[in-house]
């Protein structure tokens, strides 16, 4: 998170509640996250969304991809104003094409 938080922002999505818990990913990480970004842990850039209405497995469960896809869509919309720190921190390489 470091390393991609000190050249971009970025996101993470968390689904379920407590009473749905999503084993991989529980919930209550996300205050503990939110901690360390206040102790320098975690980069500011770091933003984290709940989305209470998913499932884990939502990629199977063809009302739950709008909302994942808004999510994601939403995240790189908000995002591009990172895309030229990055640009200028990594130049370009024969190594990494850019897809953007």
């Amino acid at each position: 998170m470091r390393i991609i938080g000190n050249q971009c922002k970025h996101s993470v999505l968390y689904c379920g509640t407590d009473a749905s818990p999503d084993q991989w990913a529980p919930t209550k990480h996300i205050p503990m996250l939110k901690e360390y970004q206040k102790m320098g842990r975690i980069p500011e850039t770091t933003s984290f969304t709940l989305i209470e209405k998913l499932q884990h497995d939502f990629v199977v469960h063809p009302t739950m991809q709008p909302p994942v896809v808004d999510f994601c869509v939403e995240s790189i919309s908000n995002s591009t104003s990172s895309q030229e720190k990055m640009t200028e921190s990594f130049p370009k390489s024969k190594f990494i094409k850019s897809r953007l």
